[in-house]
């Protein structure tokens, strides 16, 4: 299987990190989005902005599930191996310091002290440079205040943990309060425990800048491999278990070498229970990547189709796959793994120049419509739970929404793949050398085709997965989840998110006709999108119906190209790296 060499050979590059570290027991910081707290560079000593120094500082902020993460700045290593190697001891440290509990006030003393003289700081660019043993950056520790701490406890942070009555009854208190008080009975009093996600181990993310080309080949050569091999190795082997769980127990004792050594650590994480059911967890995670992205790649490859025949194949695609369950019935596991392979898809080259623009066109689109479908109403929802101050449950709310089974994507829309693209795709095109063919070549395709062809691969792989599942259970082997469980999470409705697609695909190639010269949105690009306004959920607003495109999911994520380099770069969040 093909390594991560596409993205290992860039020097000098930058990195973000984001690691998820921590429970608290704090009702107010149970609402997400909120910084807690904020290490950023001396504007005096740098002789720079102080807006700048805060925004390019490390950051720790709340999570779903009362978690905090740790989120730093733009990070400059030599390479990425060792961006990797700093993140493994960022966590290790996270994890001895919250092994037996700590407050925060305490562990922000000593996340101070262990970033400070590894990097230089450039004010002009905003860039850490990792350098080890340099001289202390000079940093500024600052917890939120209370008048933006009451501010951020709004609808659009409501998070479904919250406690929603507490975290009203301790604004109420906290508004009364004096800064001393807040500082006392608030910031004082919050203790930092194992995080109750991810099995109770720090759990990161990465976000690097990568060229398309080397974006879409790592989505293709190991992302798309990778989830094949998974897809064929796990629940069709008995062998498979005990090789995960070495592999993971391997992972675990060389990220956190502490493990092995404390009899009660080791007792939770080094015993097979908790690794099989690490193991089994990530069954149906891995079978949702293999979903989009062979979904993603193989319609990129029909609507790559000069001849323009993508329908009728996407067609015979489909009844093949008809054809194998209709006569397959009673297959034992390695007939039904001969079976499957057939339909493996192995990346060779890109078909066409403008290739990556297309799979990324596609990735765009279905996100796009899932988004459109999840989040305006999502944050309708949640501002009815505010406006009733917690008196009626969000379940109860949801009912009177006829599209309810979609709204789990306004979270969950990073997740289809392990992969997050974070710059709009009009400001790639616009950016790409590739960007004139592409548009010349896609808009040739019937705008009731691209979605037609994206909803039949679509419903063929649900239903491969699913025969493949069926077999697997016909065998006597046990998945850690339900098949109608996985549908209902993953696509409710391939018919619903069909005619939510055809109506993105519509709008998308009105505007590959109109040249890119005149956006049909008030705004359509990050440099038209105030910074201010560019929020969670964002879509509710009245006022900007419209002015974000329907292709784009997460438009509060997006960031623009990074033009500097040659070929130029956009930001990727490798999500549970």
């Amino acid at each position: 299987m093909p390594g991560k060499d596409d993205i290992e050979n860039i020097f000098d590059n930058t990195y973000g990190i984001e690691i998820e570290f921590g429970t608290h027991n704090c009702e107010m910081l149970s609402f997400t989005h909120i910084e807690v707290w904020n290490l950023y560079p001396d504007p005096e000593k740098y002789q720079s902005d102080e807006e700048k120094c805060k925004k390019n500082g490390w950051k720790i902020e709340t999570d779903a599930d009362y978690t905090l993460e740790l989120v730093s700045p733009i990070l400059q290593f030599y390479d990425q191996a060792n961006a990797r190697k700093y993140k493994t001891l960022l966590m290790r440290f996270l994890q001895q310091e919250l092994k037996n509990g700590i407050l925060i006030t305490e562990l922000t003393k000593k996340i101070k002290t262990f970033v400070e003289t590894d990097f230089t700081y450039d004010p002009a660019s905003g860039f850490w440079t990792f350098a080890l043993n340099s001289p202390a950056v000079g940093l500024i520790p600052d917890f939120i205040n209370k008048v933006d701490l009451i501010h951020d406890l709004a609808w659009f942070n409501w998070d479904e943990d919250s406690d929603l009555e507490k975290v009203l009854a301790s604004k109420k208190i906290l508004g009364s309060e004096s800064g001393t008080d807040y500082r006392d009975n608030t910031l004082n009093s919050i203790v930092l425990t194992p995080s109750r996600k991810h099995g109770g181990l720090p759990s990161s993310q990465m976000n690097i800048p990568l060229s398309l080309d080397s974006y879409v080949k790592y989505d293709l050569k190991y992302k798309l491999s990778k989830a094949w091999d998974r897809l064929l190795e796990v629940n069709l082997s008995e062998e498979k278990g005990p090789v995960y769980r070495k592999k993971m127990k391997d992972k675990l004792v060389a990220a956190y070498p502490g493990l092995a050594g404390d009899p009660v650590w080791k007792a939770k994480y080094l015993n097979d229970d908790y690794l099989d059911a690490q193991v089994d967890s990530k069954t149906p995670i891995w079978h949702r990547y293999w979903l989009w992205l062979d979904t993603f790649t193989r319609c990129a490859d029909l609507l790559s189709d000069e001849k323009l025949d993508s329908k009728r194949i996407a067609n015979k695609y489909k009844q093949d796959i008809d054809k194998l369950i209709k006569n397959s019935e009673f297959l034992s596991l390695e007939q039904a793994k001969t079976e499957i392979q057939r339909f493996k898809l192995n990346f060779l080259e890109f078909p066409t120049a403008y290739y990556p623009l297309t799979y990324l066109s596609v990735q765009k689109l279905v996100s796009g419509a899932l988004s459109e479908m999840s989040e305006e109403q999502q944050g309708i929802a949640q501002q009815k739970v505010m406006a009733l101050n917690g008196d009626m449950d969000m379940e109860d709310i949801l009912d009177a929404f006829p599209g309810k089974a979609f709204f789990q994507f306004h979270y969950a829309l990073k997740d289809l793949t392990s992969l997050w693209f974070k710059s709009p795709l009009v400001e790639v095109i616009q950016t790409e050398k590739a960007g004139t063919e592409f548009c010349a070549a896609f808009k040739k395709f019937d705008p009731a085709v691209v979605a037609d062809v994206i909803t039949t691969v679509l419903e063929a792989n649900l239903s491969l997965l699913g025969w493949y599942y069926g077999v697997a259970q016909a065998n006597n082997q046990e998945f850690d989840y339900e098949w109608d469980d996985f549908l209902s999470y993953n696509m409710p409705s391939v018919t619903a998110f069909g005619a939510e697609l055809l109506e993105t695909c519509v709008q998308f190639h009105a505007y590959l006709n109109s040249n890119l010269i005149e956006p049909p949105y008030v705004l359509c690009t990050v440099a038209q999108l105030p910074p201010d306004e560019a929020t969670f959920l964002q879509r509710i607003y009245p006022e900007k119906k419209g002015a974000i495109a329907r292709w784009e999911g997460r438009w509060d994520t997006m960031k623009k190209p990074i033009t500097q380099t040659n070929p130029p770069r956009y930001l990727i969040e490798h999500r549970n790296n």
